[in-house]
């Protein structure tokens, strides 16, 4: 919002400089962003907050600088004049819509040229002055804030104004040439045949004012904020008149806004008053509850210590209606204009802020201090994500809207739910998966170059049952280069399946076990269902190659598992205990298999498992072998098995024994071949 200071001059006197008045405007609350001089005038450009339409033109700024330079605040005088009482041809069809509309017909009028006063005050604030009936509009719109329409009357059919919605089929040329198609959806004003204006947006070609016209029809209205916020954005249309109608208008200001347009256009472009309408009214309106404020609550709340005269003088210049019931108490009833008034500590603001935040005394909040129940799902979390760090994953945050594209091409199972209101196609969907969110941040991140990625995100996932937290991990390309390797190694599976394990662990759950499946988004025989006990709490595998090249990944491969935080939660945990370092040496049995290749590892952990072997104490997969050595339908598998006990060194014969019945376990039960 562009204010222009001479203007701002007519209406209350300024006795500081241009930095003092920003500054002091700034600590009310009223930001300046640019100050320019253009001729002898200085205008600065102020950012309005959305709950301050009030201050979108120059009487209203003009009440804040009387508010904090303790000025007295002199309003444009309106005449005294009798309205005539033929009425114009008015009627509202859209009662909803539009609450009021005054109309007021002037008959030989002389359009031409505004006065030097009125182009030079609409040129400082950068709008272009047209004609003195249009030029008037436009300067009571920037003096009070109210819209105004003037029409040819002798271009309006039948002499008629109708506010109603358009119908289907209904064209209309708006005052910037532009032909535009408009729908029942859209509020318009018409004459007995046609639309002749966009309702509180922009008024037509056919019914402009003209060097030729003489009877002007000043339209001052109500319109609803909501529907004109909705037409300009259809129409892609936006006006001066439009951003302040969205913001909403004051009932009472359309008659104040008419009378002061119509004492202009008599003065500046002659003319005689031959009908006037007002459809509406102001009629009953809700009076506004009246608000007690203590004025030692006042600066208790704002820590300060400001009289009772000085909080009334402040109230009463920004048009506040103010009593004293007491000498140190308030009755305030906040004024039509002031819709973001509505209890005492918006009084305390308005009076914190006019005397300057940089003036209130700094103070340190009083904490009380509770105690707080412990949040066992965030220290689950965060135990999580411990573990993952540690691993030397790294973490990540994505959004949780995608676009059905997105959706679509990661082969999710499950449908997203549905945004009604998207901001863009890139955010139609609440995602019902963390895949497409992930792939988003692969494709990236390969794209910058960077191609080996180990990725995980605790977020959530939105299912037609509601939101679930969920845990995802992604890995593709090279795993972080340890300095005891000479070759780089590609990540795999079973990096992934360890990531996931270390999740758990982190949990002391149950160990978890990967059953092979058939899902869509993994290739088949790489997918696993992730589960513990009988509860699946998710899978993962090689993402599809399908789905790689779908979003243009270009990675050979790429793993993905996704597990439902909310059954890991839920899991019963084993109690933590403390195992001391073992004092005596591990014995270290390396075992090569060929076994047939429908046999998981998990399968032979097991076989070896159920020997319930005291000494055992770790089974640590190390490579799997498929190439010409090896009979068709198998594969080979080389795996490392600890044995140590905790109270004494292991002999020999101890461990050649426990080997031996591991050998023969897995050869008996699963067909295994001891390479």
């Amino acid at each position: 919002m562009k204010i222009s200071l001479e203007w701002i001059k007519e209406y209350v006197g300024l006795d500081i400089t241009v930095p003092e008045l920003v500054h002091k405007l700034t600590m009310a609350g009223i930001e300046a962003e640019k100050i320019e001089s253009i001729g002898k005038d200085t205008v600065i450009e102020f950012e309005i907050t959305p709950n301050r339409p009030d201050c979108l033109n120059m009487l209203g700024i003009a009440r804040e600088v009387a508010a904090v330079l303790k000025k007295d605040l002199k309003e444009p005088a309106l005449l005294k004049r009798s309205l005539p009482k033929q009425a114009c041809n008015i009627s509202i069809e859209a009662k909803e819509a539009c609450k009021r509309y005054i109309g007021t017909l002037i008959e030989g009028v002389s359009v031409k040229s505004s006065p030097d006063e009125i182009k030079t005050r609409l040129q400082a604030l950068g709008n272009r002055p047209i004609s003195n009936i249009v030029d008037i509009t436009n300067y009571c719109l920037f003096e009070l804030g109210h819209p105004l329409h003037a029409f040819d009357y002798d271009k309006l059919k039948g002499g008629q104004i109708i506010v109603r919605y358009a119908r289907k089929g209904e064209k209309i040329v708006t005052l910037d040439g532009q032909e535009r198609e408009l729908d029942p959806s859209v509020l318009v004003i018409a004459d007995a045949e046609r639309p002749v204006a966009l309702a509180g947006i922009m008024g037509g070609a056919n019914s402009e004012v003209t060097p030729s016209t003489k009877r002007v029809l000043l339209e001052s209205a109500w319109f609803d904020p909501v529907l004109i916020r909705k037409t300009s954005r259809k129409m892609g249309l936006s006006s001066d008149s439009s951003y302040r109608f969205e913001r909403g208008t004051v009932l009472a200001q359309v008659q104040k806004s008419a009378h002061r347009a119509v004492d202009l256009i008599l003065q500046h472009a002659g003319g005689t008053v031959r009908s006037y309408k007002d459809v509406g009214g102001v009629g009953k309106t809700k009076k506004k509850p009246a608000i007690v404020l203590k004025a030692q609550t006042v600066n208790d709340f704002l820590g300060a210590t400001i009289s009772t005269a000085e909080m009334k003088r402040i109230l009463k210049t920004l048009g506040f209606g103010v009593t004293a019931p007491s000498a140190d108490a308030l009755r305030i009833v906040p004024p039509d204009f002031r819709a973001d008034v509505r209890s005492a500590e918006d009084c305390y603001e308005e009076i914190g802020r006019v005397i300057g935040y940089d003036k209130l005394p700094s103070s340190l909040p009083l904490v009380t201090i509770t105690s707080m129940r412990s949040n066992e799902r965030r220290i689950k979390r965060a135990a999580i994500v411990e573990a993952l760090l540690k691993q030397g994953l790294q973490e990540i945050l994505t959004y949780s809207m995608v676009s059905r594209e997105a959706h679509e091409k990661s082969f999710c199972a499950q449908r997203g739910m549905v945004v009604l209101n998207p901001l863009s196609q890139e955010q139609e969907l609440m995602r019902a998966s963390l895949l497409p969110s992930f792939l988003s941040v692969v494709i990236e991140n390969i794209n910058h170059g960077q191609k080996d990625l180990q990725l995980f995100e605790t977020g959530k996932a939105y299912l037609p049952g509601g939101e679930k937290e969920r845990l995802a991990i992604i890995m593709t390309g090279a795993v972080k280069q340890d300095w005891r390797q000479a070759q780089k190694r590609t990540c795999d599976f079973y990096d992934l399946k360890g990531a996931v394990e270390r999740a758990c662990s982190a949990l002391r759950t149950e160990g978890p076990s990967f059953e092979q499946v058939s899902d869509a988004k993994f290739e088949e025989g790489q997918a696993a269902s992730v589960r513990i006990g009988r509860n699946e709490i998710g899978t993962a595998g090689r993402l599809k190659a399908e789905i790689l090249k779908a979003w243009d990944v270009k990675a050979d491969e790429v793993f993905f598992a996704e597990l439902d935080l909310e059954a890991l939660y839920a899991m019963k945990q084993k109690p933590g205990r403390y195992v001391p370092l073992a004092q005596f040496p591990a014995v270290v049995r390396d075992v090569s298999l060929s076994i047939v290749s429908a046999i998981s590892f998990q399968d032979i952990q097991k076989a070896i498992l159920d020997l319930n072997l005291d000494m055992l104490k770790e089974i640590i997969f190390k490579e799997e072998y498929l190439g010409e050595k090896i009979q068709p339908g198998h594969r080979g598998v080389v795996f490392t098995v600890v044995y140590q006990n905790q109270q004494r060194t292991l002999t020999e014969a101890e461990v050649e024994g426990a080997h031996q019945k591991v050998l023969t376990s897995l050869v008996q039960r699963l067909g295994a071949m001891v390479r």
